[in-house]
């Protein structure tokens, strides 16, 4: 049975945000995940607004 991780973020730093994000790929690979969706234009449809950034993967 899959599990799935979904997260928003607030960047506050971009730079060291970027440092976060390379290395995750490798992280969730590591534990048999894939990356299903990372960044790109998404739609908040409930709950705070001030998230900038998302990303799901499965286990």
């Amino acid at each position: 049975m899959p599990a799935y991780w979904v997260a928003r973020s607030k960047i506050n730093d971009p730079v060291e945000y970027k440092k976060y994000t390379d290395r995750v790929p490798g992280i969730i690979a590591q534990f048999g995940g894939k990356a299903l969706a990372r960044g790109g234009r998404f739609q908040i449809m409930e709950g705070p607004t001030s998230f900038i950034a998302s990303s799901s993967s499965n286990f």
